[in-house]
């Protein structure tokens, strides 16, 4: 489907890799826009050089066209970039190419990796609220490392490529703190790898547990548990 993110991953015997592009239907009136505004630029430059107008009235737009440029290389990544998952040779690595992008590529090893986990960001702009996910890494020294900042993409999607990545290294999904909640996700067919659902206990027996608090008492397999962490 025209509005849907393509995801594509592709899996060995030791590696998995996971790929998609930034373009979204959004990027069109972005690119529009971004035409509109550096045109209107253009044009108050070639008027003011060629009238030769006071030094003010070429510095006042500067501003404009520090935005304009940022404009333009948001919009050729929204049109260009692809954004490549690895892991392999004990490393999970990921880059954003051909045109880098300001949030930089990651590597980590995959024996400091504990978990990984999706976060919802919420921002504040002048029409309202924007919310963004993202993807991290728990590590075993218990700090966190932020992995995919993409605002294109979903929180569903995130969690799809979240399974894929916990599946291949064998990490046991459970509760991090601050973490978006967890979503019935199907997984698309990666190639050399079936299909495959999230695990059941996360949406039968286990599920109670996201809703739950320190010290809750709740009955489960005839017994009557504390909740402690």
């Amino acid at each position: 489907m025209f509005g849907e993110k393509k995801i594509d991953i592709y899996k060995t015997d030791d590696s998995i890799g996971i790929t998609f592009n930034w373009f979204t239907p959004t990027a069109i009136p972005l690119l529009l826009f971004t035409i509109f505004w550096n045109g209107f630029l253009l044009v108050w430059y070639a008027i003011a050089l060629s009238q030769n107008s006071p030094t003010m009235a070429l510095i006042f737009p500067l501003i404009h066209v520090a935005v304009g440029i940022s404009m333009i290389y948001y919009t050729l990544c929204s049109f260009l970039n692809r954004t490549y998952i690895d892991v392999g040779d004990g490393y999970l690595t990921v880059e954003h190419r051909p045109i880098p992008w300001w949030k930089g590529n990651k590597e980590i090893a995959t024996s400091k990796i504990q978990q990984l986990f999706v976060k919802e960001n919420t921002q504040h702009t002048k029409n309202g609220m924007k919310k963004t996910y993202q993807l991290w890494a728990k590590l075993t020294n218990e700090k966190s490392e932020k992995l995919l900042d993409i605002n294109e993409l979903s929180s569903i999607e995130l969690q799809e490529i979240e399974e894929h990545l916990e599946k291949f290294l064998g990490i046991n999904d459970f509760p991090v703190r601050g973490e978006y909640p967890k979503q019935h996700v199907v997984q698309k067919q990666a190639q050399s790898m079936p299909r495959r659902m999230r695990r059941d206990f996360l949406m039968t027996d286990f599920d109670f547990l996201y809703q739950s608090k320190k010290h809750d008492y709740i009955d489960f397999k005839q017994e009557s548990l504390e909740i402690i962490s």
